[in-house]
């Protein structure tokens, strides 16, 4: 657990931060700011049977500006899978700002 909240406190290895419902409110596009494209990818590991991919490649904001992010995934077995999605940022650094809303 503290190690968890040194990451998402300093962005170390591509930990985002985590927004609430009233930081997630108060989060405003910076304006006059480049838009940046943000890719997205998906892993999985050998012994998950799983086919994982985001729905969509990459999305073009500008900083402070929301976007939702979706995945599809599909079980490619005859009987019920449970996995954990995790996920992170790369390059490791710019975790910090990026934030996580629930």
């Amino acid at each position: 657990p503290l190690y968890q909240v040194f990451c998402q406190m300093t962005g170390f290895g591509g930990t985002t931060q985590v927004a609430d419902e009233d930081k997630a409110k108060s989060i405003k596009p910076v304006e006059g700011a480049k838009i940046i494209k943000v890719f997205f990818m998906a892993n999985v590991h050998s012994a998950m049977p799983w086919e994982f991919k985001p729905t969509q490649r990459e999305v073009r904001i500008v900083p402070g500006e929301t976007a939702l992010a979706f995945y599809t995934v599909k079980n490619t077995k005859d009987y019920p899978v449970t996995g954990v999605a995790t996920y992170n940022v790369h390059p490791p650094k710019t975790g910090l700002y990026f934030s996580k809303i629930q």
